[in-house]
């Protein structure tokens, strides 16, 4: 028996809850990390009082999730330090306690997170904000309150900082929320920088004391970093001079805005990493008291282009997190399904990026119904890792029936590598130069390879140069206006050695210093520099097709999700709305993708599927393979409670096994009904796989 099979046969026989994650929830991700699944765990959110509310005491006892995520109680309020109400979320009030008071209120928090551990809950967290001070500096209230009576909570903080709290934000001031502009809530929104030395050391003792009261690690939220105060200032420079932007970037520096180019691009990676090397501080803060204290960034929605660009501009980046934090909640406005019949909501792509950097989503979709949240439970199954954020009472049998599932199947869900035959280059560094095409292009490619099930990486510009390329058969590359030398020389030597590029729009047109190449010295292929609008042509012994408008190679028959809502958006379309705009616009077929697809379905991959269905596959080198199906077959709007969907009486998938795997035993494995029979076929090295009766998930063992 190996090694790996004797650890996964002595954690079933031992009976534990689940595997301790805590580890792989701390960065830095490692190249081993990296596209390598991890076992999905359960994940529910509250914002309540837990212990005295009878429906959620009962939901925790039926089926206690691995990780319980909460806002109270804490013994100190990372807005404003205390508040008076204990329970108090939207308690604007500062009330001063004294030493034998604080005691009392931390003791309190210990016996409550006790209790909740006696449900059977593995891991607490509370919420932290990082970049929210509330308060008024001209009325003197709110945290400025505070600060004026520094000497009752000296205590406890240590020392007055000298500098007033308005010189630790960068931002203008606005209203706490959006929609309800001041004075209608009763204190001031201001967003202290990131990188303020007093800020950080204020948010290091919040979370210092989180961790003695016995919580596993924190929850932190927004996350966001714009700031241009005078700290920021002088640390720009600095980042700057020890960075290679420094060969172009020269003489007195200040931060930069859109439209700057290179100068910008380093201002939006400097407020990445202050937010990084804050997550860090806040994580080291909590192992003062637990060794394995962990922090969970709030990235929030990364499936719309505009999403993701105006997140990506202010501090968030899954790549740069995933240094300290590789659990990351994505939080989104709605939930995986089906719009239309050719209209597929999924987060694949999402799960793949997240794959590709070695990072765990916590995917907080908001779903509306049980039927949704099956779906988003089968669809972290199929992922590869992370977990289905429960919002909403009532899954109780769900979150046991699949938390079972994962840690009696630990060995088939962990430990595996995507079967992929395809790279897609999907790289948000290119939003910072104002290039957003690629965001749009890298999303609707990626929407249109689900679509046709081929099985593909997302890849990112730091493995272009690399040996991981050459296990593609074909690297597609939409939109990628800046690549280094050294990548392109990369991917120019793969395809003379015989790979395939797919290349669209402003390909390579600059380095990564954002200089712009002469056209004679590209050097990946002279036509697509020629101003062509199409070319498919033999180089070496591999091949390059260029298109320069993806939207002659793919048709946006898929959903479009810029129709959808923001969670920072306060109106959402109807139903009807979305199935109208989500309608096919018609069946044409460009020939370079048709032959695209008929090549890849001769040599890999095959999918006799409803379009609601979609494929994911995994492997070992032990010969070990999974294959997913997952069935998108409800409404993420609709909340379907009455009518359950009609399972799919029968998917058949064919895929060229080579000399992967010579299987001795196939069966299917269901969250439901457990071990059953699997119908196989095989021919040479191909092999055809059938399951009945699809519902949300099945998976395929062949061993």
């Amino acid at each position: 028996m190996s090694t790996h099979s004797f650890l996964v046969v002595s954690f079933l026989l031992t009976g534990l809850a689940a595997p301790d994650l805590r580890d792989q929830w701390n960065g830095p991700a490692t190249e081993e990390d990296r596209y390598v699944t991890t076992v999905p765990f359960t994940y529910v959110i509250g914002y309540h009082d837990w212990l005295s509310d009878k429906a959620s005491m009962q939901s925790l006892k039926e089926a206690p999730p691995d990780l319980l995520h909460i806002n109270q109680p804490v013994p100190v309020n990372c807005n404003l330090i205390f508040t008076k109400g204990f329970w108090g979320r939207d308690n604007f009030e500062n009330t001063f306690l004294s030493q034998e008071e604080y005691k009392e209120r931390v003791e309190q928090t210990k016996a409550y997170v006790k209790e909740l551990r006696t449900y059977g809950v593995r891991w607490i967290i509370p919420y932290v904000n990082s970049c929210i001070m509330l308060g008024d500096p001209d009325r003197r209230s709110g945290f400025w309150d505070m600060y004026d009576h520094w000497d009752r909570v000296e205590w406890l903080l240590g020392p007055k900082p000298a500098r007033d709290p308005v010189l630790w934000c960068g931002v203008p001031r606005r209203s706490l929320d959006p929609w309800k502009p001041y004075p209608e809530y009763p204190e001031w929104r201001y967003e202290p920088s990131a990188a303020d030395p007093d800020w950080r050391h204020f948010l290091e003792r919040c979370v210092e004391e989180l961790a003695a009261c016995g919580y596993d690690g924190t929850f932190v939220d927004d996350c966001i970093m714009e700031s241009r105060s005078q700290v920021d200032q002088e640390r720009f420079a600095n980042y700057v001079a020890a960075r290679p932007s420094s060969q172009v970037l020269t003489g007195p520096l200040q931060l930069g805005y859109p439209g700057q180019g290179l100068l910008y691009a380093e201002t939006v990676r400097y407020w990445h990493d202050s937010v990084t090397e804050l997550l860090d501080l806040l994580r080291d803060a909590g192992r003062k008291h637990e060794p394995n204290f962990f922090v969970l960034p709030n990235w929030g929605s990364i499936s719309r282009p505009l999403g993701l660009i105006g997140r990506e501009t202010t501090g968030k980046s899954l790549e740069s997190w995933s240094r300290v934090a590789r659990l990351i909640m994505l939080e989104e406005n709605f939930g995986p399904g089906r719009i239309a019949p050719d209209s597929i909501v999924s987060y694949a792509l999402q799960y793949k990026q997240c794959l590709a950097l070695g990072v765990q989503p916590g995917l907080l979709p908001y779903v509306r119904g049980r039927y949704p949240a099956e779906l988003a439970y089968a669809e972290v199954t199929a992922g590869g890792g992370g977990a289905f954020i429960e919002s909403t009472l009532g899954l109780e049998d769900l979150r046991k029936a699949y938390g079972s599932f994962f840690r009696t199947n630990v060995e088939f869900l962990s430990a595996m590598r995507p079967w992929s035959q395809v790279g897609l280059l999907y790289d948000t560094d290119e939003c910072h130069y104002g290039h957003d095409a690629h965001i749009s292009d890298a999303m609707r490619m990626g929407r249109a390879l689900l679509d046709a099930h081929v099985q593909f990486d997302v890849l990112l510009k730091k493995d272009l140069p690399t040996d991981r390329i050459r296990q593609y058969d074909t690297i597609i590359l939409p939109n990628v206006s800046r690549l280094s030398n050294a990548a392109c020389a990369a991917v120019k030597q793969y395809v003379e050695d015989g790979g395939r590029i797919l290349a669209t729009g402003e390909t390579a047109t600059h380095d990564e210093l954002n200089r712009e190449r002469k056209r004679q010295a590209w050097g990946l292929h002279p036509w697509i520099i020629r101003g062509m609008s199409e070319n498919d042509c033999t180089v070496g012994k591999g091949r390059v097709i260029y298109v320069k408008d993806l939207a002659r190679l793919v048709k946006p028959t898929s959903i479009d999700v810029e129709m959808f809502t923001d969670i920072l958006e306060d109106v959402e379309p109807t139903v009807e709305q979305l199935k109208k705009r989500s309608a096919a616009t018609d069946s044409y077929m460009h020939p370079y993708w048709s032959a695209f697809i008929e090549r890849y379905e001769r040599m890999y991959f095959k999918a006799d599927l409803p379009p609601e269905v979609r494929v994911h596959i995994y492997y070992r080198p032990d010969g070990l393979m999974t294959i997913h199906f997952v069935n998108y077959c409800v409404s993420p709007w609709e909340l379907n409670e009455s009518t359950p969907p009609e399972p799919i009486k029968q998917c058949t998938v064919r895929l060229n096994l080579g000399e992967l795997c010579n299987p001795q035993d196939v069966y299917t494995m269901d969250v439901f009904e457990g071990r059953g029979s699997a119908k196989i076929t095989r021919d040479d090295d191909w092999g055809a796989f059938t399951v009945d009766n699809l519902k949300f998930h099945r998976m395929i063992v062949i061993q």
